[in-house]
């Protein structure tokens, strides 16, 4: 089975599951995204019925997106691998498979990078 985390988009959260050839999504609205990711993939896996120990790779959305919202998905994602001793997957935005056998033929790793396009700004340079 693989994890799916989307978090680049700035109103929505996309989590899913590749399993015997099918992709089961869900989504939801958040403002408080480092709060809730790991809750609500907990959450999900249960709906489901799979403990995490089933996971056998991971595949997450890299960028572009926003600065804060891309680094907390990559870092979710990267911890659980690291965690369940499992390769994980960065593919762009515009990347991801609609087909779900098409998971299984991205290059794994045992990490991923984020990827925010142009340099990322989050404060404001002070005046002197």
């Amino acid at each position: 089975m693989i994890l799916f985390i989307d978090t680049t988009d700035n109103d929505f959260v996309r989590i899913g599951l590749v399993r015997n050839s099918k992709f089961i999504t869900k989504q939801w609205q958040t403002r408080k995204l480092s709060e809730t990711l790991m809750l609500e993939i907990k959450k999900f896996l249960s709906r489901q019925k799979v403990n995490f120990q089933d996971i056998k790779r991971i595949v997450v959305v890299v960028g572009p997106g926003f600065f804060s919202r891309t680094r907390t998905g990559v870092a979710t994602a990267n911890a659980l691998a690291f965690a369940l001793a499992i390769p994980v997957a960065g593919i762009k935005q515009n990347q991801i498979p609609k087909d779900p056998l098409k998971f299984n033929r991205l290059k794994y790793k045992n990490s991923v990078l984020p990827y925010y396009e142009k340099a990322p700004n989050i404060t404001k340079p002070k005046r002197r």
